[in-house]
């Protein structure tokens, strides 16, 4: 079973994606942890990768099909995933050429409220300038 979540962050993908696995435990999530995965493996992306995430900008799309490529051969991997990633709308044509999706799921919600779930969270990276770059991306 492939599922595709797509939201904004904050929205809630990460908890629906550890929800879903609960019921289904082989299931592996994909999320932009594949980014710090494959940063850890290559010593010349890991810089780019790093910098570029910490500001909540886009990774280059090379990296992300390359990171994802590496993540579906993974044999626990094969048709048995959740994508869980606020870039998806930026990288569907990747995802599309990659991924197999049974199901596809878009979670919205007001951004008052993604505000508000945003600086509770306590991510290390979080400001109002890296909010605004997400919620950017997210409206393209």
């Amino acid at each position: 079973m492939n599922i595709c979540l797509i939201g904004p962050g904050g929205v809630g993908k990460t908890t629906l994606a550890n929800k879903i696995k609960e019921h289904f435990p082989t299931i592996t999530i994909i999320n932009s942890d594949i980014l710090r995965e494959y940063a850890i493996t290559s010593p010349k992306d890991r810089k780019i990768i790093l910098a570029l995430m910490e500001r909540s900008e886009p990774v280059p799309k090379k990296m992300v099909k390359h990171a994802l490529s590496l993540k579906l051969q993974q044999k626990q991997t094969k048709d048995n995933y959740i994508f869980d990633n606020v870039f998806a709308y930026e990288f569907l044509p990747v995802i599309m050429k990659q991924m197999k999706f049974d199901f596809w799921f878009l979670l919205e919600t007001d951004e008052t409220i993604l505000l508000e779930r945003s600086t509770t969270r306590k991510r290390d990276d979080f400001c109002m300038e890296n909010f605004n770059k997400r919620m950017n991306l997210y409206k393209k």
